[in-house]
């Protein structure tokens, strides 16, 4: 197996190593029971009326877990720093209350199996690539002469120094 081929799916299993097991599926709010995951799009009156010192970012959405629903308004809990203690991570997260005139796009977080399997398959794909080059190149070179290391060589990385 030649390097531009290790190279090749080195790039196809990154890709697909990018993909989500989840996807954001548009509904009505009213359909979403309390805890679910969401995501929900605001104008941008409602994005400045959530106040001060909330990462946001205006074309990313609001992502959070819905806690409590009325007819004209939404609890969100959305998380905004983690804390780590040891090794546990902890979220720190903020209740917001969101006007639904405020809404413009309101998304629920569902699991996705079409990309969960291209995420399995492409892992399946690169082990058994790295498997197969490691294997093939463990013999040496057809004429028996001593192994080329510099054939197994992928250049992800390069730091020149002066």
């Amino acid at each position: 197996m030649d390097r531009y081929a290790v190279q090749r799916a080195a790039t196809v299993a990154a890709l697909l190593f990018l993909t989500a097991c989840f996807s954001y599926v548009p509904v009505e709010p009213q359909v979403v029971p309390p805890g679910e995951n969401v995501r929900v799009y605001l104008t941008r009156v409602g994005m400045a009326n959530l106040g001060d010192g909330l990462p946001l970012d205006l074309g990313a959405g609001l992502s959070g877990t819905l806690v409590q629903q009325q007819a004209d308004r939404l609890l969100l809990r959305v998380p905004i720093a983690v804390r780590q203690e040891g090794f546990h991570l902890a979220p720190i997260a903020q209740d917001l209350w969101i006007p639904a005139g405020e809404i413009l796009q309101f998304e629920r977080r569902r699991f996705d199996p079409v990309r969960t399997g291209l995420l399995v398959a492409g892992g399946a794909g690169l082990a058994g690539t790295v498997i197969a080059t490691i294997i093939s190149n463990s013999q040496g070179p057809p004429d028996g002469g001593p192994p080329i290391i510099e054939d197994l060589r992928i250049p992800l990385l390069s730091f020149p120094f002066p």
